[in-house]
């Protein structure tokens, strides 16, 4: 009896196995199509180093990386999205290493200079728990805005000013499948899960479209490094 149970259970774990093999392959058949309808650039591995932005989710795990990264060929401000993986180890009673692993969808961009902490998570229940502990959201006066994500930054004044009106139609758009958040030079955008293929270049034009739509009052009270003067002679 034990062995047809032992049997059942290996015949399961291989067809779970062929199941989520055939998934992946799938999805980057469908990523790569999606790519080149967009005229986008592809590399299954990381060429820039995609998770190095002082983001907590980018510090997740005790191992952690990117791979499948899309970017625009010649964008100023690096716009890139990428799969993002990391693992929780933990040894079992036998003493083996085991991980548990997440994986995402995620898209960062250069935009500002040194730009306080602001992080937008979808609201749901553990959030509106964290809110009656202390950690109260900051409100807009969009109720439907308020509804969907969670607020927060040292810096009410910047969180104001990020997001005005524009910026809360825009992502009132994602209906709050995404995160965002903001740090020093860099926009973060992510879910929590990884996207279809095919929906890949719609979160490059998402992060995309938040960059373009930054107030132009954030620029002025937090402004961009200006690039020193050319000294009198300089290249010749």
């Amino acid at each position: 009896m034990e062995v047809l149970v032992l049997g059942a259970a290996f015949v399961g774990a291989g067809l779970l196995f062929t199941v989520m093999a055939f998934g992946r392959t799938r999805r980057l058949r469908e990523l790569r199509a999606a790519v080149a309808a967009h005229g986008l650039a592809y590399s299954v591995e990381d060429p820039f180093g995609s998770a190095t932005p002082p983001f907590e989710l980018l510090r997740r795990g005790d191992v952690r990386g990117a791979d499948n990264v899309v970017w625009r060929p010649g964008d100023p401000g690096g716009l890139r999205v990428f799969d993002y993986w990391w693992a929780d180890e933990h040894q079992d009673r036998n003493g083996q290493i085991r991980r548990d692993y997440r994986r995402c969808t995620a898209a960062t961009v250069e935009a500002g200079w040194l730009w306080p902490e602001l992080t937008l998570d979808p609201e749901t229940a553990i959030t509106r728990a964290a809110n009656h502990l202390g950690a109260r959201d900051i409100e807009f006066e969009s109720d439907e805005f308020n509804r969907m994500f969670s607020v927060h930054c040292d810096d009410r004044r910047f969180a104001n000013a990020f997001l005005d009106a524009r910026m809360i139609e825009l992502l009132l758009s994602t209906r709050g499948e995404c995160h965002v958040a903001v740090k020093n030079r860099w926009i973060l955008v992510w879910t929590d899960r990884e996207l279809p293929g095919r929906l890949v270049p719609g979160m490059l034009g998402l992060l995309d479209s938040i960059r373009d739509r930054v107030p132009r009052l954030v620029y002025e009270y937090w402004p961009l490094p200006v690039k020193p003067a050319p000294s009198a002679g300089a290249g010749t």
